[in-house]
């Protein structure tokens, strides 16, 4: 891999991090190489404040590290082999104080720290970041213990069921740019009944993760923990789908961002309680159009010009390939999420008074 720009936190703190996992023995697993299993176990790392004084002698992190490089390697068939080392600090003394929790939920396929650097600039102004390892749905998982699950490539094949007919179901859809709102929900409420049966089901155990990751979280480290306005949560692509998800049906979670994810998913006589921030590129409009619908909460609807899905994730500093990750310049897009990530969840987890960022510009359209 050759060596790339890639950018640095902005807020006072520093960033510390710490690895941990939980395992559900209630649960079945339904994926991996034992599905029908008792027991499912849900990695998590925390992102949070650390004073820039206390990280003087502590090791930092890795990024990519030799077991990521193999599960990206595997599930990707590139190779990958250089580790890349993060600017946060494993271990590290957390900052005196309280700070909001936000929960990352990464895309299928993807791992916990696929947006790293959002995670990063959001524990440096004051948050605590926790950024969830599906297992067998991300690319690798490495915990604490050393040990390692790998992505269930099988996943790929049931994304829609059957697959080629749903794929070119779901693109004539995208593609439709005639119809408005309602009659779009309508028809995705159709095509997801047709071909996204696995990944309504598959929604149900994403959130089961979440919820117990998060409950293992406030259980070990509550005492920095400030819930008076209850807690965040945002994620890319399935993961931006578990994202509403738990904020529809989780009293936990109290704000949510979805970075392009397909909104598959029932809510029938449902109507969105929290304020929710929905991002996109134009190819994924339609089928993220159920949060304009149903909603009696603040709602933002932003559309990135001329980006691609991939590009919403840490992979546009990685993979420069504007067929892959779009054509908005790395550094552009990613002062544009962050920003948009901090007022957002400044006001809805912090109280803040200053509004929430919405970009404006030839880039961008302005849905809602």
């Amino acid at each position: 891999m050759k060596e790339v720009q890639l950018p640095s936190s902005t807020g006072k703190y520093k960033i510390g991090t710490c690895v941990f996992s939980v395992i559900d023995h209630d649960r079945i697993e339904m994926i991996g190489p034992a599905p029908g299993s008792q027991g499912r176990r849900i990695r998590g790392r925390l992102y949070y404040p650390v004073l820039p004084s206390d990280t003087v002698g502590v090791s930092k992190d890795f990024v990519l590290s030799p077991a990521l490089c193999e599960g990206l390697s595997r599930a990707f068939h590139v190779k990958i082999k250089d580790q890349v080392q993060g600017e946060y600090y494993l271990n590290a003394s957390p900052a005196p104080g309280k700070f909001p929790l936000i929960v990352y939920s990464h895309g299928l396929g993807a791992y916990a720290e696929a947006n790293h650097f959002l995670c990063s600039e959001l524990a440096s102004q004051g948050y605590n970041v926790l950024a969830v390892g599906h297992a067998f749905d991300a690319a690798a998982n490495e915990y604490e213990d050393g040990s390692v699950d790998f992505f269930d490539k099988s996943l790929n094949s049931k994304t829609y069921r059957p697959f080629l007919p749903g794929a070119v179901a779901t693109l004539r859809f995208c593609n439709d740019r005639r119809s408005g709102n309602e009659e779009l929900g309508r028809r995705f409420n159709v095509l997801q009944e047709k071909y996204y049966t696995f990944l309504i089901e598959y929604l149900d155990e994403r959130a089961k993760d979440i919820r117990s990751i998060t409950e293992e979280t406030i259980r070990r480290f509550g005492q920095r923990i400030d819930l008076t306005h209850g807690i965040g949560i945002t994620g890319h692509s399935m993961g931006g789908a578990t994202a509403y998800y738990m904020c529809r049906h989780d009293d936990l979670f109290t704000a949510g961002i979805n970075l392009d994810g397909i909104l598959a998913g029932r809510y029938d006589g449902m109507v969105m309680k929290k304020p929710f921030y929905q991002i996109n590129c134009e190819t994924n409009v339609n089928v993220s159009v159920k949060a304009a619908l149903d909603t009696d909460a603040p709602f933002f609807w932003e559309v990135f010009k001329g980006m691609q899905h991939h590009g919403f994730c840490d992979l546009k500093f990685f993979v420069p390939i504007s067929a892959i990750v779009g054509k908005m310049p790395p550094f552009v897009l990613h002062e544009n999420l962050c920003r948009i990530h901090k007022t957002f969840f400044d006001r809805y987890l912090k109280e803040s008074t200053e509004e929430v960022f919405c970009p404006e510009g030839p880039d961008f359209i302005r849905r809602a």
